[in-house]
């Protein structure tokens, strides 16, 4: 019996070779995060597994990934981000050709180096989390803050102010109200001290 591989063998082992460096999507987790420019330095969570030629599986680290661009939801002059944490899960997509010249420009660019679908060029998606990490169930739209976190609403810049609570706007209407002996109010400036902790907005 001939210990020279097929060449069907060979074929096999070249494409799978490739393919252990062809990246396309992996979940990773915050390393480090700079709000100023939107990167992230981040972990992969999944080990790469590499078989040798016996037959045995190894496992190894990926490199942590540098200066990745996480993808905000935005446009139209419109977007949400929130304050991402160290240890926070993200997924990780790879771009089919290269971004730098394009991140640099933002317009129509050459890819300048020829690598694909290479770990240099990925941006982390904060919209994932294991199973231990469930979101609370909603029954309708759904936003949800940290202990003692707040939800800001503005235009790009701006310095968002308290938003009114019906009820505590309708408790101050009424002690008014009372003080004034039951004489109805046509008009009463919005009360100190009725804004939400949680909602801002301009």
């Amino acid at each position: 019996m001939s210990l020279e591989p097929t060449l069907a063998e060979v074929i096999r082992t070249a494409i799978e070779s490739r393919l252990t460096e062809v990246h396309t999507g992996i979940p990773g987790r915050i390393v480090s995060y700079d709000s100023t420019t939107q990167t992230a330095d981040v972990e992969i969570v999944v080990k790469r597994a590499e078989t040798s030629s016996s037959g045995a599986t190894t496992h190894e680290d990926y490199p942590v990934l540098p200066n990745v661009p996480v993808a905000w939801p935005r446009g139209g002059g419109y977007s949400m981000q929130f304050p991402l944490k160290v240890g926070d899960h993200v997924y990780i997509l790879f771009s089919e050709a290269a971004t730098a010249q394009w991140r640099v420009s933002g317009e129509v660019s050459n890819p300048g180096d020829l690598q694909r679908h290479s770990l240099s060029y990925a941006i982390a998606i904060p919209c994932i989390a294991p199973d231990a990490d469930p979101l609370p169930a909603a029954t309708g739209a759904l936003v949800t803050t940290p202990s003692g976190g707040g939800l800001s609403v503005s235009e790009a810049g701006g310095d968002p102010g308290p938003v009114a609570m019906a009820s505590k706007v309708e408790a101050e209407f009424s002690e008014i109200a009372t003080l004034l002996g039951g004489i109805p109010l046509t008009y009463v400036p919005n009360p100190l001290g009725v804004g939400s902790s949680n909602l801002k907005a301009e």
